[in-house]
């Protein structure tokens, strides 16, 4: 082979060892590709089963999440009638502990979406803000 193929050949690996580090990172950091409306309330499930409910600012290695919730749905049965309960209990007002924010760091995370402004958690999570209620339950 001439200096001229070696010099293509080491330049082709090059590249491509440049392009699979980039790529490496780029993956390991597609959650901060994920759009999530800031202000807005979002859902977080968690790997140990745990849903939270909050304000989502995804960082390097985690979420940062401000006005968080704790989120426990049941299956109720009233009246010969089977619905979803549903429990919000807030982390900023001190009945778990008191904290502003929550750090989550991604390995903890099975996913998080933004929730629509329709949704009853939202309305809930509003009507406890305004009346200044630690706890919200759904009601029939």
């Amino acid at each position: 082979m001439n200096n001229k193929a070696v010099a293509a050949i080491a330049g082709a690996l090059i590249l491509v060892a440049v392009v699979l580090v980039w790529g490496a990172g780029e993956i390991k950091s597609l959650h901060t590709l994920a759009t999530v409306p800031e202000g807005e309330y979002s859902m977080i499930y968690l790997t140990n089963g745990e849903t939270y409910v909050g304000k989502v600012k995804p960082k390097a290695s985690y979420l940062e999440v401000t006005e968080g919730n704790l989120l426990a749905i049941s299956n109720v049965v009233k009246g010969g009638k089977a619905f979803l309960d549903y429990r919000l209990t807030s982390f900023n007002k001190g009945v778990l502990w008191k904290s502003e924010r929550l750090v989550i760091n991604f390995d903890s995370v099975v996913f998080y979406a933004p929730l629509l402004k329709s949704s009853e958690v939202v309305k809930a999570l509003e009507r406890a803000q305004k009346a200044g209620v630690v706890e919200e339950t759904a009601t029939e």
